[in-house]
């Protein structure tokens, strides 16, 4: 008889995988129902464009954009989660959010000043200090226009993947189990 050690003697052996535990392996987000998933898809565009048209100015000074990077990688990665979400309707939706908060940052306020400046006029005499704004506002829409139109199977959740196969595997042990004892 083979010997166990002495913590697999008393380890429960794992649960199976079930229907109901499925739902388990999803991030919160991806738990939600159709129009939940929507909605979070249409904030995380409001606030990631908040956040992103901050920082896409960054190094543009000194002719060194790591702020539109950075911020690119931002809408990025939260298109792509808008994607896999809710599939190109939660792209589409996230687009349009995303795209009006920024756009509405680059108009002037009631006090005429401008959070997305846009044209240098002078103030940072590089090409993207004068370019940025421009950048920002038109890439953020090509990126996502981008991704629209990307395979679907680009934009999947390994958690998701990993208990739809554990669920379908333990929907058929039984059929086998009842096959053999025949």
């Amino acid at each position: 008889m083979a010997s166990l050690n002495f913590q697999e003697q008393f380890e429960e052996p794992p649960a199976p995988v079930t229907a109901q535990r499925h739902q388990e392996y999803l991030p919160l987000s991806y738990r939600l129902g159709v129009p939940g998933r929507l909605l979070v898809s249409i904030i995380s565009g409001f606030l990631v464009a908040i956040i992103a048209s901050g920082t896409h100015r960054m190094g543009a000074a000194e002719n060194i954009p790591y702020g539109l990077f950075l911020s690119f990688m931002l809408i990025g990665m939260s298109a792509w989660a808008a994607r896999s979400r809710s599939g190109v309707f939660g792209a589409g939706f996230h687009l349009l959010s995303s795209s009006a908060m920024a756009w509405l940052m680059a108009f002037p306020g009631p006090a005429g000043d401008v959070l997305v400046p846009v044209g240098g006029k002078g103030v940072f005499l590089s090409f993207f200090g004068m370019h940025a704004g421009y950048i920002w506002l038109y890439g953020l829409i090509v990126l996502q226009l981008v991704m629209l139109v990307l395979p679907q199977r680009w934009f999947t959740v390994a958690g998701s993947l990993q208990a739809k196969t554990a669920v379908q595997q333990y929907a058929s042990e039984p059929k086998r189990s009842a096959e053999v004892h025949r």
